[in-house]
């Protein structure tokens, strides 16, 4: 079953679907299908309500195994119907849940008078085929314990598949997989992250924490069959960025109180996402500083004014080249020369007057002493300088760590486009990769360890 890219648009597709699973088909040993992670991660004893239950299969393994209590919901009359007869799930009710506002049936009468006291509730697969997620997810959020979890596994379009055929214009739906002809809504990891960070933001009666609790990784046959021909880009790709293998993320979304900090989910946001609070000390450039040199580095004090300083920005110059540079970066307190902290950063583009962050470990215990900060260039591609002001001090600006994230005021990082950018532009590569029909043949033998040497060099960088 090709789980990607279809060979040609099936998104209209005539035939019905029905998804049809026996809970003796279950393979607990499978460790890269969503469905026995969910299975693995509930708990014993647990009041269920799984919501896109279809026939049933899930339901039926935990009520079988774990003893768990199970409710259902379900679009599909002929599935609904199979569960109520089948005496597995303590009840089971057919909601519409793209037009659940005006639905006015005696299941959705009964569901809305149930108590608010579900375990978790599985929405395996379902999310990517809903009109408006964001309503079902606060409506079934209602339903649910504080500290009980929504459980979702969800497709990502980030997919190595994905990523690869959009570059030759494909987006071709199919019947299963990824590219589902009844999806409506598609996610990555990021995007999932930050859609529950959002909902959090008007949120009046409990948060969202968000943890993720499993990837299914498959490269689909799609690509597989384009990898006969391109392997040198497909495996590149994969190794730049990895989580271009997962087809799925599955994630526990936890209901907390209003009062508490939805650590986890802020914890991943800082993966991808900056809030720290950025104070400028001297920021208006007036001329560089002499060329930085191995030997003695540069170095300025400042008065530190607040606690968890975690970085330092400084303006390079670097006379209109961009540069690839290697720090040592130390930190001491006044009058000391044993350093409070010590760092080795490797930097692959130093913009000439673009503001470059130095980020450290949080230091705490610092605030209102006088701080001296050595910056050292072990390697550099090139001269570099650091603006200085009118008063001869270095154009800074300090980063301090905060407990509390405001993902509306966060930057977005770019690890991927750096590492690929970094590969393209490596000296000049696309030009330096033209051979001249007029060489003799030890020219060409010499433009060939040319090339060699900076393949080799390139794939270096992909490593």
């Amino acid at each position: 079953m090709n789980l990607g890219n279809s060979k040609y648009n099936q998104l209209y597709n005539p035939e019905e679907k029905h998804y049809i699973s026996y809970s003796n088909n279950v393979d607990m040993s499978d460790k890269n299908s969503s469905h026995i992670i969910i299975l693995d991660y509930i708990e014993k004893g647990s009041k269920i309500l799984d919501v896109g239950c279809s026939f049933g299969y899930l339901g039926e393994w935990l009520a079988q195994n774990k003893n768990c209590n199970m409710y259902g919901i379900d679009i599909d009359t002929k599935a609904i119907n199979f569960v109520k007869s089948s005496n597995i799930y303590k009840d089971a009710y057919y909601i519409n849940l793209d037009n659940v506002e005006n639905e006015d049936s005696k299941d959705k009468v009964i569901f809305d008078n149930l108590d608010e006291d579900f375990d978790y509730i599985i929405c395996a697969d379902l999310l990517e085929h809903l009109k408006d997620p964001t309503y079902i997810l606060k409506l079934l959020s209602k339903k649910l314990k504080f500290d009980g979890e929504i459980i979702v596994s969800v497709p990502n379009i980030s997919n190595i598949d994905i990523v690869v055929n959009l570059l030759e214009g494909r987006f071709n739906y199919g019947p299963f997989g990824i590219m589902d002809n009844t999806h409506l809504r598609f996610f990555t990891k990021k995007s999932f992250i930050e859609w529950i960070a959002s909902i959090n933001v008007n949120s009046k009666e409990y948060k969202l924490d968000l943890s993720t609790i499993g990837e299914v990784h498959v490269i689909p046959e799609s690509t597989q069959e384009l990898k006969k021909d391109y392997e040198n880009l497909i495996n590149g790709l994969l190794r730049i960025n990895p989580n271009l293998k997962v087809l799925q993320n599955l994630f526990a979304i936890k209901k907390v109180h209003k009062s508490q900090k939805e650590q986890s989910l802020i914890e991943m946001l800082k993966r991808y996402r900056k809030d720290n609070k950025i104070v400028e000390v001297e920021a208006s450039p007036s001329k560089p500083s002499l060329p930085l040199n191995s030997v003695n580095g540069y170095e300025f004090n400042f008065l530190n004014k607040e606690d968890d300083l975690c970085g330092i920005i400084i303006l390079p110059a670097t006379y209109g080249k961009t540069l690839s540079c290697k720090f040592l970066v130390e930190i001491f307190e006044e009058n000391s020369n044993i350093p409070i902290m010590q760092n080795i950063m490797n930097i692959t583009k130093v913009v000439d007057n673009k503001w470059l962050s130095i980020e450290f470990n949080r230091m705490q215990g610092v605030k209102d002493k006088n701080i001296r900060i050595k910056i050292i260039p072990i390697q550099c591609s090139d001269s570099l300088s650091i603006w200085m002001n009118d008063k001869n001090s270095p154009c800074l600006k300090l980063s301090y760590y905060k407990d509390d994230f405001n993902i509306q005021n966060s930057i977005e990082e770019n690890p991927y486009l750096e590492k690929l950018d970094n590969i393209f532009k490596r000296d000049n590569i696309l030009s330096k990769c033209n051979i001249n029909s007029d060489l003799n043949v030890e020219e060409i033998l010499d433009e060939n360890r040319r090339l060699r040497n900076l393949i080799k060099d390139l794939l270096d960088e992909v490593r």
